[in-house]
């Protein structure tokens, strides 16, 4: 969270952290908020993490993200949180 927020506010931009699930792996990547996230190279979370059902952070397309404004403010959507737990373990 830090990362985009500091990008936004060093390039000037809006910027957005994306997260999603692609075959079963939790994924993030930072980036512009002009840049499809279907045509993003991901970061892999290990295998065996999972989203939690107590993520409140709004969902599209199977994506949730969050950006952040020039000065480094959440733009959209509000705040929430974006929780995971291990598969095996909780």
């Amino acid at each position: 969270m830090r990362q985009v927020q500091s990008q936004a506010k060093k390039e000037k931009l809006t910027w957005q952290i994306s997260f999603r699930e692609q075959n079963c792996i939790f994924q993030w990547v930072v980036h512009p908020a002009t840049f499809i996230v279907t045509n993003a190279v991901c970061n892999n979370l290990d295998s065996t993490v999972q989203l939690d059902e107590e993520t409140t952070l709004q969902e599209f397309d199977g994506v949730r993200s969050i950006q952040f404004d020039y000065l480094g403010s959440v733009k959209q959507p509000r705040l929430g949180r974006i929780t995971i737990s291990s598969k095996s373990a909780g």
